[in-house]
C-alpha cells in the first residue's frame, strides 16, 4: 500500500442536504444519519459483591451496522473534572477496558486509587504490546503487562519547578522512546511584555515536551515552546492582555505530539490553532494553521487535538486529527460540528500545499461542538473512532465516513480524555474472585455466588463446585457461560466452601478461584450445617478416615489403646537412639552403611547425602517459568 489516502475513495456522513463535491481525485458524499439496527442500555451495577472496589460507568450502546464494527475493546479512562490528580474522585476516576457491548473487562481504579489517569491505550513498548497512560498524581507514566503486572513506571517531570502535562504520552523509534509534555511558569522580558501591550514581565504557562529512552531511563531530547515560538502566535483572546498576563498566559496549550520518521517532531497547539513540524535541533520546519500558517490548505480548524502521523512517502504525509471547531474563547466556528479529520500534506511543493482526503462529523449532527479534548483514531480496517469527550461519548464510522456504532455512558457527567479501541488478550496473574452468601427463606436454603475475574479477556464459562477447606474434593454445582463481568448463581442448599474454574471456548481450564468460605447468618440451623458436614465425610475420600478417627475419640477403650501404642512407640524409638553411644553414629547411618556393604555411611564414600534435597530442589527450580521483566 502507497498511501493510506490513496487507497480509498472516503464518503462523509452528516445531517445535511444531499450533494457532491469533488475535491481532486477524492469524492465526498453528504448523506443523512442512517437509522439504528439496535440499541442495547446496559445497566451495570455500580458495585461488584467480590470486588466492592469497582465501580463501572453505565453505557448506553446504539449500534447502526453490526457487520461493520471492526473487533476490539474499548479503551476509557473516566473522570469528574481535570484536576482530580489532586483530590480523589469516585471508583469510576480509573482507567477502563469494555467489551463491544460495554460490558467492564478491566478497572485499574485499585492502581488509581480514584484520581485520574489519561491517554490509556495499548502502546508498542520495547517490541511489546503494553497497556499504557498517565498517572499525574505520581507525575508518572505506568506500563503494564497483559497480566496487569506494572512492568516500568518512569517520571514525566525531572525538576521541582516543573508540573505534569496530562495531554500525551506517545511511544515512538519501535517503542524505544516516549514523548510527552511538561509545564513551567515563567515571565517574559519586560522588552518582549511590551510587544504584547503589557506594562511589566508577563507571566506565562510555558509548554515543553521531552523525549525519553527506554533502553538506558535518559533524557536524550528537550524543547520549550517560548523558546521557539512568538506568544503573538497566540489566538487565545479570553478577556485583555492585562488578565492574561497577570494570570499566567497560556499562549500555546500544547496537546499532541508525534514523530516523523526523519527525526522531527510534530505537535499540535491548540491556544494557535496550528501544527508544528519541529526540527531535531528544536526549530520550526513548518507551520499548519495558526497566524503565520505555511501551507495553501483547502481546509482549516481550530482548537483542534490529537494530530498524528500515519503514513509519510517522498512526495506525501498523511495526518489524522481531530478538529475542536470551537472553544470556550471563540464564539465563531469554522465548521458547523467538531469531526475528526484526514489530510494529506506534501511539503515538497511551492508553496506547501495541504489537502482534505476525509472528515468524521459529530454523530449528533451540525451544531455539536466539543470545547475541549477529543481524539481520533484510524483503526486497521480502515474505520475511524471518534472519542467526544462529553458523556465519554464515541463513535465508529466506515471508511466511507458512514456512523456504524456510538456509545456513551449514562452518567452525564462523566469525561474522557481520549477513548481508542484495540484488540487485546488479558490473561491476569491473579486468580478469580469469589463471593459467596448463603440466604434464608423461611426454612429454604440457598448459596449465592458470584464471580468475576478483573481483566480475563478469555473466559467463556463458569464452573461452580462445592468443595472441602483442603479442595481435596469437589462436586459441580452448575456451569454457566460468561456474558457480563460478574457470573452468578443461586444452588439450592448450603455449600460452606466455593471453588469457581474458568473455561475458555474450547473448555480448557484458564485457572481456578481460591477456596471460598461461605459467609452463614447466625440464624442458619445445625441441622443444615451438619447436613454439610455428612457430606463431605461421605463423598471425600478422606471423609470415611475422619469419621472413624471422630468414632474413636468418642470410645473410651479404643482411645485407651492408641494412647498405649503411642506412648510405646516413643519408648522404642528412645532405645534405639541411645545405641549410637557405642558406634559414635546414629542407626540410620549404620543401618545404610551396612546395607550398601560398606564399612562407613554412604555419604562419606560418595561426597553427598541420600537424603539430601538438593537435587530436588534444581528440578523444582527448573520446572518454574522465568518472567522477564522490562527494566
Amino acid at each position: 500500500m502507497l498511501l493510506f489516502a490513496l487507497s480509498y475513495a472516503y464518503t462523509v456522513t452528516a445531517q445535511a442536504p444531499d450533494e457532491h463535491v469533488l475535491v481532486d481525485s477524492y469524492k465526498f458524499i453528504t448523506v443523512s444519519r442512517p437509522h439504528p439496527l439496535s440499541t442495547v442500555s446496559l445497566l451495570l451495577t455500580d458495585a461488584f459483591a467480590q470486588r466492592p472496589d469497582i465501580e463501572a460507568p453505565r453505557w448506553n450502546v446504539t449500534v447502526y451496522e453490526p457487520d461493520l464494527v471492526s473487533p476490539g475493546y474499548w479503551f476509557v479512562e473516566t473522570y469528574d473534572y481535570l484536576d482530580q490528580w489532586r483530590s480523589k474522585g469516585g471508583l469510576w476516576n480509573a482507567p477502563h477496558i469494555f467489551d463491544a457491548n460495554g460490558e467492564l473487562v478491566w478497572s485499574g481504579s485499585y492502581l488509581s486509587q480514584k484520581y485520574d489517569s489519561f491517554d490509556f491505550r495499548i502502546s508498542n513498548v520495547l517490541g511489546q504490546e503494553m497497556l499504557t497512560w498517565l498517572y499525574p498524581h505520581d507525575q508518572a507514566a505506568l506500563v503494564l503487562d497483559n497480566h496487569f503486572n506494572i512492568v516500568k513506571k518512569f517520571p514525566t517531570v525531572e525538576r521541582r519547578y516543573e508540573h505534569d502535562n496530562m495531554h500525551e504520552l506517545q511511544f515512538v523509534d519501535s517503542g524505544t522512546r516516549a514523548l510527552y509534555f511538561f509545564d513551567k511558569w515563567d515571565s517574559l522580558s519586560k522588552a518582549r511584555s511590551s510587544a504584547l501591550g503589557f506594562d511589566g514581565a508577563c507571566r506565562i504557562q510555558d509548554n515543553g515536551f521531552r523525549e525519553y529512552d527506554l533502553t538506558n531511563n535518559s533524557i536524550v531530547f528537550e524543547w520549550m515552546a517560548s523558546e521557539h515560538i512568538d506568544i503573538a502566535e497566540s489566538t487565545f483572546e479570553a478577556r485583555n492582555v492585562d488578565w492574561r498576563c497577570n494570570a499566567g498566559w497560556d499562549f500555546l496549550h500544547a496537546n499532541s505530539l508525534d514523530k516523523f520518521a526523519d527525526g522531527s517532531y510534530l505537535l499540535s497547539g491548540r491556544y494557535t490553532d496550528a501544527l508544528y513540524k519541529i526540527a531535531p535541533n528544536g526549530s520550526i520546519v513548518w507551520r499548519l494553521g495558526g497566524v503565520k500558517n505555511d501551507f495553501q490548505a483547502d481546509f482549516s480548524f481550530t482548537r483542534q487535538h490529537h494530530a498524528r502521523i500515519l503514513e509519510q512517502n517522498e512526495t506525501h504525509t498523511i495526518i489524522s486529527l481531530f478538529d475542536n471547531a470551537s472553544a470556550e474563547d471563540r464564539i465563531d466556528h469554522l465548521a458547523p460540528y467538531s469531526r475528526g479529520l484526514v489530510f494529506a500534506i506534501q511539503p515538497n511543493e511551492q508553496p506547501m500545499k495541504a489537502t482534505l482526503i476525509a472528515e468524521y462529523p459529530h454523530p449528533h449532527g451540525p451544531g455539536n461542538y466539543i470545547l475541549g479534548r477529543g481524539a481520533t483514531q484510524v483503526l486497521p480496517n480502515g474505520n475511524v473512532f471518534n472519542c467526544w469527550v462529553e458523556s465519554c461519548l464515541h463513535s465508529e464510522h466506515a471508511p466511507d465516513g458512514r456512523v456504524i456504532m456510538e456509545a456513551q455512558v449514562k452518567q452525564e457527567w462523566l469525561k474522557s480524555y481520549r477513548s481508542y479501541k484495540f484488540p487485546f488478550v488479558g490473561l491476569p496473574h491473579d486468580p478469580p474472585d469469589v463471593h459467596s452468601i448463603t440466604e434464608l427463606d423461611g426454612e429454604q436454603v440457598k448459596t449465592i455466588m458470584h464471580v468475576s475475574w478483573n481483566g480475563a479477556t478469555e473466559v467463556a464459562a463458569w464452573q461452580f463446585y462445592k468443595t472441602d477447606e483442603c479442595g481435596a474434593h469437589k462436586k459441580l454445582l452448575s456451569t454457566i457461560p460468561r456474558k457480563h463481568f460478574e457470573t452468578k448463581l443461586e444452588d439450592e442448599g448450603y455449600s460452606k466452601y466455593i471453588m469457581v474454574e474458568a473455561l475458555d471456548r474450547r473448555g480448557n481450564s484458564l485457572g481456578r478461584s481460591n477456596i471460598t468460605l461461605t459467609l452463614t447468618p447466625t440464624t442458619l440451623t445445625n441441622a443444615t450445617i451438619q447436613a454439610e458436614e455428612e457430606w463431605w465425610k461421605q463423598d471425600s475420600p478422606f471423609g470415611a478416615w475422619l469419621a472413624e478417627a471422630q468414632d474413636l475419640a468418642q470410645n473410651p477403650v479404643a482411645l485407651g489403646v492408641f494412647w498405649l501404642l503411642f506412648l510405646g512407640g516413643l519408648f522404642a524409638l528412645a532405645r534405639l537412639s541411645r545405641s549410637q553411644n557405642r558406634t559414635h553414629q546414629p542407626w540410620w547411618k549404620r543401618v545404610s552403611g551396612k546395607t550398601l556393604g560398606y564399612d562407613m555411611p554412604y555419604s562419606r564414600v560418595h561426597g553427598d547425602d541420600p537424603f539430601s534435597l538438593e537435587e530436588g530442589i534444581e528440578d523444582d527450580a527448573g520446572s518454574v517459568q522465568e518472567v522477564t521483566k522490562l527494566q
